[in-house]
């Protein structure tokens, strides 16, 4: 349409907030109602955007929500709505923090056991085109060496490798490939 939902963001802002932003793109973005929904979790929200499109929220964590871990990969889809479209996600909500050496998810100690990953496809003759078959038996074989995280060496894998990590209860560790230009004698 000419006037489209263009981003959005949601996550959880602490422990008890969800909190994120919509923006719409075209002539009809200002002043706009968008409605923002988590079926699952009985979250519907009309919001109204600024005169630059943006709409922003904070609204009560569920009681219901399930965070996101390894053990229980919990994803929700989260949809937004703008007259007759609507776009849609799944997501898990979690918190990750650094507190000194520690890494914690969800306000819990957590210890990374993970592999590095080339986008290659298993078998005799591997590629780099990577189908969803191909993407879930490779991260596979991370869980069954008991893996709770991947790095997805070296430069950023397809959005495939990323969203069947999050359904399989894999931490990403994802690389942009600014090594290439960096100096390091400075």
């Amino acid at each position: 349409p000419e006037t489209y939902v263009h981003e959005w963001r949601i996550g959880l802002a602490d422990d008890n907030r969800l909190s994120g932003a919509v923006r719409l793109r075209g002539p009809a973005a200002g002043g706009a109602d968008v409605t923002l929904r988590i079926p699952e979790l009985g979250v519907e929200r009309r919001l109204r955007t600024t005169t630059k499109g943006e709409a922003t929220f904070d609204l009560a964590v569920p009681a219901e929500l399930q965070r996101w871990s390894p053990g229980d990969p919990r994803l929700y889809v989260v949809e937004f709505r703008y007259g007759a479209e609507r776009v849609e996600d799944r997501v898990g909500f979690r918190r990750i923090e650094a507190r000194g050496p520690r890494i914690l998810l969800n306000g819990e100690p957590l210890i990374l056991r993970g592999i590095a990953l080339h986008e290659e496809s298993l078998g005799s003759n591997p590629g780099r085109a990577m189908s969803w078959a191909a993407a879930r038996a490779l991260l596979m074989e991370a869980k069954a060496l008991g893996a709770n995280f991947v790095r997805l060496a070296h430069y950023p894998h397809s959005e495939t490798m990323t969203r069947l990590a999050d359904e399989l209860g894999l931490l990403v560790w994802s690389e942009i490939p600014v090594y290439w230009e960096m100096d390091y004698s400075d």
